[in-house]
């Protein structure tokens, strides 16, 4: 696989390649779910004994304000007692706020900021960032057990954030798995 540079395409994000993550992918689309299927046979006790030291690594090395992916595309969830501070921050009446910046997702009325990039990003850091909303400060959501079942999750943010995408090329070579194996011949 090469870009569209005719570059090969890194296994590895490093500062300044971020852009590539998108296209990087799309081109690891199958690959990605031939891993998640493969890593089903893994017990989860197993699987966070190994990936949760591997998603801690990694994201110490990467600084996130050099990235920002997920301010420009991910709609954070806001919990209510939050919004009075997000209000406060935005130099807003909360009702003013609510209306203007949160939406609720149907069926569940799980309050989240609807605008992308987030109202809050001023050149790529959080102008708020003492005072974010917890969705926000536990972005990516891997330093928390169970993570073999967030699994599909966090691959549909593997074009998004970096530590995402280092975490799982990290877990596929822990795990002996190979992007040109055959399905039957990964290791499991």
């Amino acid at each position: 696989m090469s870009s569209s540079a005719g570059s090969p395409l890194p296994v590895r994000i490093a500062a300044g390649q971020y852009a590539l993550l998108p296209e990087i992918a799309r081109t690891r689309r199958e690959e990605n779910l031939r891993f998640l299927r493969m890593i089903q046979s893994v017990p989860s006790e197993r699987f966070d004994r190994v990936a949760l030291p591997i998603a801690q690594e990694q994201t110490e090395r990467i600084d996130c304000t050099l990235c920002a992916n997920c301010c420009r595309s991910v709609q954070p969830g806001v919990l209510p007692e939050e919004l009075p501070v997000l209000a406060r921050c935005a130099h807003m009446e909360v009702t003013s706020f609510s209306r203007q910046w949160v939406k609720k997702e149907a069926g569940t009325g799980i309050a989240y900021l609807h605008q992308l990039p987030c109202l809050f990003l001023q050149e790529n850091r959080c102008s708020i960032y003492n005072d974010r909303p917890l969705s926000c400060r536990d972005y990516p959501h891997l330093q928390h057990p169970g993570l073999k079942f967030r699994l599909r999750s966090l691959i549909s943010q593997y074009s998004v954030c970096p530590i995402v995408f280092n975490t799982l090329e990290a877990l596929k070579e822990a795990f002996g798995f190979s992007a040109t194996a055959s399905p039957n011949e990964e290791k499991k």
